[in-house]
């Protein structure tokens, strides 16, 4: 029998001053994964960090937190869960080691467990020969790392990490990717962030939030489903042009190379691909393969929020 998620949430909203910022938000997060929380500024990702890690209540909605209602039992609940802000929690007058045992203790770790703890977190986070460094003379990147050492270092089942690679360089940025992906073999992992390449490289699955709501939540590597169902990619045995192409075809809207064949992009979405390789068989063109292009995370984050503001554009013409 599966164990029980580590996140449930089911009708989440959250509204200030009548205002709704959060709608019917319903998500959940088994042992083990990964999820990378898009949107753009305003999204709702802030408030949705927030009300799972139990420092803001919802309006309305179920939330249990690896069982527990961080509504009722909010530091309980805090305790369970390792969350990096997007401003690091720093104190830069204590040293790595001082700075992690604080947190330790306040995270509710035996004094006796301490030691271990802190040695644990420096161990996994490349924080090992720190320890007697001042918060405040490590540099970004290290810092970084100081700030997920202190989620981690009371061995939580869930982390929240909000916007990590913020501010690094290029080597920094890939350092602080493989620290995540090693996370994920310890516990949960929710990681909001503008730079999508964190995404491809950490997560297992993904969702974007759009104008308050869940618009999109599949495991990586399903972008395939958002396709766009217009365009085909064509491998054929014999040379042809493009005008031999669209002569043949009058469906077509362009014809362009493409590194694996030919990129047929169609003027309506209604064209089968039985159709196209019947008429490469009267044509003698000697079909290769024919499928659509694959979908970038890039353009499937594009063409969500793009169908999102398209609907939400024709309900107010609506009204």
């Amino acid at each position: 029998m599966s164990s029980a998620p580590i996140i449930e949430a089911h009708g989440i909203c959250k509204a200030y001053a009548g205002q709704v910022v959060l709608s019917a938000l319903s998500l959940q997060l088994q042992a083990g994964e990964v999820l990378g929380l898009l949107g753009v500024n305003g999204a709702g990702k802030s408030t949705t960090l927030g009300i799972l890690s139990g420092v803001i209540n919802p309006t309305s909605g179920v939330l249990k937190i690896m069982g527990q209602n961080p509504c009722q039992r909010p530091k309980v609940v805090q305790r369970l869960l390792g969350y990096l802000p997007e401003q690091l929690p720093l104190h830069p007058e204590l040293t790595v080691d001082e700075y992690l045992w604080y947190c330790a203790r306040l995270r509710g770790v035996p004094s006796n467990r301490c030691l271990v703890a802190v040695k644990d977190a420096k161990h996994l986070c490349g924080l090992s020969s720190e320890g007697k460094r001042l918060s405040r003379n490590l540099s970004k990147g290290f810092q970084q790392r100081l700030g997920i050492a202190q989620a981690i270092v009371h061995q939580p089942k869930l982390i929240i990490l909000d916007e990590p690679s913020s501010g690094l360089d290029p080597e920094q940025a890939h350092s602080m990717r493989e620290l995540i992906s090693s996370l994920g073999g310890h516990c949960s992992v929710i990681l909001s962030t503008h730079v999508l390449a964190d995404v491809q490289a950490t997560c297992s699955r993904v969702a974007i939030l759009a104008k308050g709501r869940l618009v999109y939540d599949e495991p990586l590597g399903n972008q395939g489903l958002h396709r766009d169902s217009s365009q085909l990619i064509v491998q054929l045995k014999k040379t042809v042009t493009s005008s031999d192409l669209m002569r043949a075809i009058p469906e077509l809207e362009s014809v362009h190379m493409h590194a694996d064949g030919w990129l047929l992009k169609f003027r309506s979405s209604e064209v089968s691909v039985d159709k196209i390789a019947r008429c490469a068989y009267e044509n003698q063109w000697g079909l290769g393969a024919i499928y659509p292009p694959a979908q970038t995370l890039e353009k499937t984050f594009l063409s969500v929020i793009s169908q999102d503001n398209l609907v939400v554009h024709q309900k107010s013409e609506s009204v």
